[in-house]
C-alpha cells in the first residue's frame, strides 16, 4: 500500500469537488487492508473508504484517511443448468462487469448496466434498474474487518436482499460500537440466471 498525504481527489468524485484527503491510499488487496487497519491503528483517525466516487459529495479538504477500493477480480466459480456463479473484485467498475459478464457468454444483468460505481458498493446501495436489484443476484458478500477477519453474509438464493441490507447494517452498527468499523467489501459473489 502506498500511503499519499494532503492527496487531491477531485478526480474521485463524480461531482469533481476540488478537495484535498489528509491520508490516502489505493486499496489493492487484502494485504493493502492489512497495512491500512495498521496505519489507523498506530495514527488513530477516521476513514472512509470510496469506490467509483458516485454517492460522495465533499464540502471540504477529507481531514482523515481515505481508502479507494481498486481490489479487481473476475472469476467463474461454477455454473449449473439455471445459474451462473461469479465471483467479482468489490473495485471492479460495475458497468464493465457487467460487460464481462457479457462477453464471456453470461447473460443476466443486462437491465443493470450503466450504473455508475463498482461491484464493492453494488449490495451496499442494492442497485437497481428496470425492474431489476441487484439483490436478485447476490449470493454472498465477504466484508473485511479491523479484527483481520474475512465475514462471509450469505444472501438467499431467492433474492431478498432486504435481509442481508439489514445483516450488513447490523453488523457494522455492531463493530461500530465496539470501535471495531467493519465496512470495506473483499469481493462479492453473484449469481446470474441465464437468459433473462
Amino acid at each position: 500500500m502506498e500511503l499519499k498525504t494532503d492527496e487531491q481527489i477531485k478526480k474521485l468524485n463524480t461531482f469533481g469537488v476540488d478537495a484535498k484527503a489528509r491520508n490516502f491510499a489505493e486499496i489493492r488487496s487484502i494485504e493493502d487492508l492489512k497495512q491500512a487497519r495498521e496505519h489507523i491503528h498506530q495514527q488513530p483517525q477516521d476513514f472512509m473508504v470510496i469506490g467509483g466516487g458516485s454517492n460522495v459529495l465533499f464540502r471540504d479538504d477529507y481531514p482523515g484517511f481515505l481508502l479507494r477500493m481498486m481490489i479487481p477480480g473476475f472469476e467463474k466459480i461454477k455454473e449449473d443448468e439455471e445459474h451462473y456463479f461469479v465471483r467479482a473484485g468489490a473495485g471492479e467498475i460495475w458497468h464493465s462487469f457487467v460487460r464481462k459478464m457479457l462477453d464471456a457468454g453470461m447473460p443476466g444483468l443486462e437491465n443493470l448496466a450503466y450504473i455508475p460505481g463498482t461491484v464493492g458498493a453494488a449490495p451496499i446501495q442494492n442497485i437497481g434498474a428496470y425492474g431489476l436489484e441487484a439483490a436478485e443476484f447476490i449470493e454472498s458478500v465477504e466484508c473485511f474487518s479491523q479484527m483481520a477477519m474475512i465475514i462471509v453474509l450469505i444472501a438467499d438464493l431467492g433474492g431478498i436482499f432486504q435481509v442481508i441490507g439489514i445483516v450488513l447494517i447490523w453488523v457494522s452498527l455492531i463493530l461500530t460500537v465496539v470501535s471495531l468499523i467493519d465496512y470495506v467489501a473483499k469481493n462479492i459473489e453473484v449469481l446470474t440466471k441465464g437468459g433473462m
